[in-house]
């Protein structure tokens, strides 16, 4: 999880936005926030992965630290629909979960 606070803060703070406020715009606690950003929080839950990359107006790729379009990784997750993607995601966790 650090890597996608390190994402959230960074993109954050690209936009101007304090911690408070990106709270307020997801609807989650202020310290939830902050344990994202610190790589503290255990999981982060799909919904809660594309409210993020919506509010920062990013891609999930970026926020999950996929390959860029550049790679030839990223080349057959382009053609994906978001909701395809977001049943990748989900699935991903479920597999990273189980495998604690």
């Amino acid at each position: 999880m650090f890597r996608i606070g390190v994402v959230v803060r960074q993109e954050r703070t690209k936009r101007g936005l304090t911690q408070a406020e990106l709270a307020e715009k997801l609807s989650i606690p202020l310290a939830h926030v902050q344990r994202i950003e610190q790589g503290r929080s255990k999981t982060v839950s799909p919904s809660l992965l594309r409210k993020i990359a919506l509010q920062l107006d990013i891609d999930g790729n970026k926020l999950l630290s996929l390959p860029n379009q550049d790679s030839p990784l990223a080349d057959p997750l382009s053609p994906l629909p978001s909701s395809a993607k977001s049943h990748l995601i989900r699935f991903l966790n479920e597999i990273s979960a189980n495998l604690k």
